[in-house]
């Protein structure tokens, strides 16, 4: 029993011992490491904006986690060729895409753990006169291996990079009144012909895209006809409102007349553009 009484006090004060050295190292270090993993999210975000894919590829481990606005993806050996594959096409457009970072803290855990939170605005530029701001937040955790930091798990949260108008900026509204026997038709059209297929124009023409907002009815109309609002809010000077451009530009002008035709032949009447202003309120 008397060794048993020795033996706990030691595993104690051995315990003490080793919790007292262990936060005198993570204090010694801790500004350092802060330090180092500053200057490290401020390369990183460089290389963004450089598109310097090369190098913004090495900051991450061979597995690592990614969360990005609620989907989820494990980078390892097998999956590291379509990640860099993913990343790379996004990283390519006609858009300049320039990432500011707002504020960075850095919790150090250990010599060798730490967690990295920053947030960012991504300006996003259209051609010379005209840009869009929006802002996110991510969240490293961070493990110093033997080529250095690297970020182990990744938590974006990015604001959405759609906005409304404002006052005293323009807003378009359509009415589409669709016959009742083309109403599943219609939402084909709409959704999968068009909508879903010009998600990566680029330029003015992709910020009008984004800002459509498509409004299906309540109920038939009173002859059993549907009618759908379109709304482009707020309107984007210099986009095109051509429907015919865009499927153009996804199927070739043959094609696209045949889809023309499959949304000409289910309207009953297409009311025409109206321009509202928006109020205060």
């Amino acid at each position: 029993m008397k060794i048993l009484f020795h033996y706990t006090i030691l595993l104690i004060t051995g315990g003490i011992s080793f919790s007292a050295c262990q936060q005198i190292l993570t204090d010694a270090h801790s500004a350092e490491i802060e330090r180092e993993l500053r200057d490290l999210t401020e390369e990183f975000i460089e290389c963004i904006n450089d598109r310097d894919t090369a190098k913004l590829f090495n900051y991450c481990s061979n597995h690592f986690t990614l969360l990005s606005m609620g989907d989820k993806r494990v980078v390892d050996q097998k999956t590291r060729a379509d990640w860099k594959s993913a990343v790379l096409q996004s990283m390519t457009g006609e858009d300049q895409m320039v990432y500011t970072i707002e504020d960075i803290w850095i919790e150090v855990y250990a010599h060798n753990s730490a967690n990295v939170c920053h947030t960012w605005i991504k300006t996003t530029i259209f051609g010379s006169d005209s840009t869009h701001q929006s802002r996110g937040a991510t969240t490293w955790t961070m493990y110093r291996e033997k080529e250095g930091w690297k970020i182990k798990h990744a938590h974006i949260s990015a604001g959405q990079d759609q906005f409304r108008a404002v006052e005293g900026e323009s807003v378009y509204l359509t009415l589409k009144r669709i016959k009742p026997e083309r109403k599943e038709i219609f939402e084909e059209f709409w959704h999968e012909i068009l909508m879903d297929e010009t998600k990566n124009l680029g330029g003015m023409n992709q910020l009008l895209i984004d800002q459509m907002r498509f409004f299906h009815p309540g109920g038939p109309n009173s002859d059993g006809t549907f009618t759908y609002a379109v709304m482009s809010d707020p309107t984007v000077p210099g986009a095109s409102y051509s429907m015919m451009y865009y499927l153009s530009k996804i199927y070739g002008e043959e094609e696209a007349r045949e889809k023309v035709r499959m949304y000409s032949e289910s309207l009953v009447e297409d009311v025409p553009m109206m321009e509202f202003i928006q109020s205060r309120h």
